[in-house]
């Protein structure tokens, strides 16, 4: 195992085992909530200690970056920013390095530090412009809303504090962000296929490594991985979703056994998919598979378009191998059906091409 795939282990161990420590808050609710909030802060040291017995030249970014935060949870500010300090180099282009350091700095009661943690907000908000963030990490963004609102609200204990704060900027870099989530979300701002293309890779290469997990965990992760990339490229209007991402859909789909969706968007995109033979090979399946009454006769039809266009069209070098697989499937096919019917079928599916 590589010095990479063991650092990829330990933070989803490290993170599955503080998710636990947060589902343990909720867990019990009939359990005296002092008593709750000793036992969870129990385990999170627990944690911690785990994590800072793994020598500094094994911890990568990320785990640091869980520590931090960690750390922080429990009220540790102190050794987070000696982590931050450490990770300094690491993190100047990472907006959270950005954000810890100003939880850190405002945890502190005078001015001066929490102007400082402000000017780190407000860098960490200018960088989370510019690049995507979790779902999670762009909580953190609620979070400094919250802060702000408190700090303006006049009848607040921190208003004298807030007085002597420039507020302004950091609120004007909200307004910002807001606006960038706005325009995604209206399709003004889409992600490029590219990015799609990537996520869909890094999907496969998780479900074709990591030989060390439980096949029924990794199942289960590679599933929610594959909903959650369905889910964002649905995100995108289908009026800003370019004809190779709606393909790049139906694959997904199709893999994911999401047939009502699969169908749609290949209806959808029935004009634009006619001079392409994918689009024909991926009917053909949906043929196949996924009808109440599945279609052989038709799926024979699109399969043969596909490798008919195949000829004329050459594929990417990624989607050459459909063709050797649609000919073993033409051939099951033809044990199905029976060959005089088989025989019969694919001569009128000739002749219609002939005749267009």
């Amino acid at each position: 195992m590589t010095g990479n795939d063991m650092a990829g282990n330990r933070l989803d161990y490290f993170q599955k085992r503080l998710k636990e420590n947060q589902e343990f808050l909720t867990r019990f609710p009939e359990m005296e909530i002092t008593k709750t909030l000793a036992i969870y802060q129990e385990m999170t040291r627990d944690v911690i200690e785990e994590m800072r017995e793994i020598p500094e030249n094994e911890r990568d970014y990320d785990i640091s970056m869980l520590l931090v935060k960690t750390h922080i949870a429990a009220g540790e500010t102190k050794q987070a920013l000696a982590l931050l300090d450490a990770s300094a180099e690491d993190g100047k282009e990472d907006p959270l390095w950005y954000y810890y350091r100003g939880i850190c700095l405002d945890s502190n009661t005078t001015i001066s530090k929490t102007k400082a943690a402000l000017a780190y907000y407000a860098q960490f908000l200018e960088m989370a412009k510019e690049k995507t963030l979790s779902e999670e990490d762009r909580a953190l963004i609620g979070n400094l809303k919250t802060k702000i609102n408190i700090l303006k609200n006049p009848a607040s204990l921190y208003r004298d504090s807030a007085k002597r704060l420039d507020l302004d900027a950091l609120i004007e870099k909200l307004r910002a962000v807001d606006k960038k989530d706005s325009q995604e979300k209206n399709g003004e701002t889409c992600k490029p296929l590219e990015y799609f293309q990537k996520k869909f890779k890094e999907n496969q290469d998780f479900a074709a490594g990591n030989p060390e997990m439980e096949l029924y965990e990794k199942q289960e992760r590679h599933q929610k991985m594959t909903k959650a990339l369905i889910k964002e490229i649905q995100e995108v209007p289908e009026n800003k979703r370019a004809y190779d991402l709606s393909l790049l859909l139906v694959k997904i789909c199709i893999m994911a056994h999401d047939a009502e969706e699969a169908f749609t968007v290949l209806w959808n995109n029935t004009k634009s998919g006619q001079h392409d033979p994918l689009w024909y090979y991926y009917v053909g399946q949906w043929m196949e598979n996924y009808p109440r009454s599945p279609r052989p006769d038709l799926a024979i039809a699109y399969y043969t378009r596909f490798l008919a266009m195949a000829k004329e069209k050459p594929l990417k070098e990624e989607d050459r191998a459909l063709t050797g697989k649609t000919r073993a499937t033409l051939k099951a096919l033809k044990t199905v059906m029976g060959n005089e019917k088989y025989t019969q079928f694919k001569a009128l599916v000739e002749k219609a091409k002939d005749n267009e």
